[in-house]
């Protein structure tokens, strides 16, 4: 499809398939891994997702996101309960959703590692928080607030915004003072070992090959450019390691 575009050149560019799927009501979902088919996804967990996003027939509008940065290291945030209002702030509570029997607090939809979707009751609204790392010490947190309706409703998007504002960075701070503090929280535990499981995957995978591999980064070894640049690193990468210790392993990259 990019064989008409000017400049594009085949061999400066490693494309790849990727597996893409589209719900009933306009849901994509993207399968970034080539080994696994789409079919462990079914039409019923598409259904019911669709269902508790408030996804229909109408386009889904995006309201307002923002970018928070706090200095704590990402897995101390991968428990989805650090960023639920609960209780959406409301000055105008709706009075259906209690002859309804709705929900009243804010439910979660948990996407590891660092990804999480909430739907807030009495509203046509939900968001998403993604957290995602800077350094080792520090990370930025990212919300953005949807709605499922084509009518802008100003005052409780506003007051939503406003508490979502508010909670995630006293969450920030409160993230960065246990972490000065080397506090532990015993709710990530089993977040934290789902983490470790799968550090401990890919650090076999780049034993076994010898190098290091970054999933994310897609390089063409065709490129006359990158062959350079590859010979460049692999001769710092030798500098470096005489002068390391060589206790210093996978230490300094587990950190992430």
């Amino acid at each position: 499809m990019f064989d008409g575009v000017p400049g594009f050149k085949k061999e400066d560019n490693g494309l790849f398939e990727i597996e893409a799927t589209v719900s009933d009501s306009g849901a994509v979902w993207v399968n970034l891994d080539s080994g696994v088919k789409d079919d462990s996804i079914n039409e019923d967990a598409k259904r019911s997702i669709d269902r508790f996003l408030g996804l229909k027939t109408v386009k889904t509008r995006w309201v307002d996101g923002r970018t928070v940065e706090g200095g704590f290291n990402w897995k101390k945030a991968v428990n989805p309960n650090i960023f639920n209002i609960d209780q959406p702030d409301l000055s105008t509570p709706t009075i259906l959703s209690w002859f309804n029997n709705e929900p009243r607090e804010t439910s979660a939809l948990h996407v590891f590692p660092n990804s999480t979707v909430y739907n807030i009751p009495g509203t046509k609204l939900w968001y998403s928080v993604i957290v995602f790392p800077s350094s080792p010490n520090k990370s930025q947190i990212r919300y953005d607030i949807y709605s499922s309706s084509s009518k802008s409703e100003t005052s409780i998007e506003n007051a939503i915004g406003t508490q979502l504002e508010r909670m995630i960075s006293t969450q920030a701070k409160y993230l960065e003072h246990s972490a000065s503090s080397q506090c532990f929280n015993h709710e990530n535990k089993d977040f934290q070992t789902e983490i470790l499981v799968h550090l401990k995957a890919h650090s076999k995978v780049e034993r076994t090959l010898g190098r290091q591999v970054i999933p994310e980064l897609h390089k063409s070894r065709t490129s006359q450019k990158f062959l350079q640049a590859e010979i460049l690193c692999n001769k710092l990468d030798c500098l470096s390691q005489k002068g390391a210790s060589k206790s210093a392993t996978g230490g300094e990259i587990l950190a992430w």
